[in-house]
């Protein structure tokens, strides 16, 4: 039926009079679309590279960008865009205990492609008096430090071990250091319990751990913790290296270490509410 409105416009409506439906708003598609085009894109994309997938402009491309980095479901890079840690648990959560745990091993393959370092994560030893690491992907150099799965490692000489320790309660630390006698693995194993609880709260501080030749000569280690679904740290990644290139690039890697343990830990279904 066609009416006339009070300013004598022809419209079209229904004969029923009701309102036509109004398209559905593109917006939620198109930030499926980003994530569905980041997961393909294993080397990330660049602005004009999403948004001639969306066929939309940049400037929208790059709103939905900014909101889904606030948000951490993408992360910039020097080469462009990529999947953020809250993409990584939210696939995890859709697909359950096996996604889980590919997707652990890929962040980690992700920090030993980007360091070319050896990557473990380890964990308390049964009864907690040691620490054990229980998953690795070695470095692919020819010189390598890569620690052994299964071998335990003293709390207070590893960097493993202080960085358990530092995010220990205080009454399962006390209790450790007054049964646990210090004695000297290498000569920079630390030997006192007043400079091991100095050196555990800079860890806590500074939300890592390094060794330096502690627990083995010419052997070094960066560790982050992962945060579990409680906030609790029972969990460490870890990147191991020859101490030689550890002194010469420990900046970038502890920065690879810390960005791959946050997203682990999402992963394992931890949000952080700061």
């Amino acid at each position: 039926m066609r009416t006339i409105n009070s300013l004598n416009v022809a419209t079209d409506r229904p004969a029923t009079g009701e309102t036509p439906e109004r398209a559905p708003p593109m917006a939620p598609v198109r930030v499926m679309r980003v994530l569905e085009a980041l997961s393909i894109a294993k080397d990330g994309m660049s602005l004009a590279g999403l948004s001639s997938e969306l066929a939309v402009p940049k400037t929208s491309a790059l709103q939905l960008l900014r909101a889904l980095e606030i948000a951490g479901y993408v992360r910039r890079t020097p080469a462009g865009f990529v999947l953020g840690a809250a993409s990584y648990g939210l696939a995890a959560r859709i697909g359950g205990a096996d996604d889980v745990e590919r997707a652990i091993f890929a962040v980690m393959q992700e920090v030993v492609d980007s360091t070319q370092e050896t990557i473990l994560i380890g964990t308390f030893t049964d009864g907690a008096k040691e620490a054990i690491y229980t998953k690795r992907i070695p470095s692919p150099l020819p010189v390598r430090f890569a620690p052994e799965i299964g071998d335990p490692r003293p709390l207070y000489a590893s960097g493993i071990g202080k960085l358990l320790l530092a995010y220990a309660p205080a009454d399962f630390l006390e209790a450790y250091l007054s049964s646990t006698k210090l004695e000297p693995v290498t000569a920079k194993t630390v030997t006192t319990k007043k400079l091991l609880k100095e050196r555990l709260t800079a860890v806590r501080a500074a939300g890592f751990a390094v060794s330096i030749d502690e627990l083995a000569e010419g052997g070094s280690a960066v560790v982050a913790p992962i945060f579990d679904a409680t906030g609790r740290v029972e969990k460490a990644l870890v990147l191991a290296a020859p101490t030689a290139r550890f002194l010469v690039n420990q900046s970038r890697y502890v920065s690879a270490v810390c960005a791959g343990a946050e997203r682990i830990a999402v992963l394992n279904g931890y949000r952080d509410e700061k």
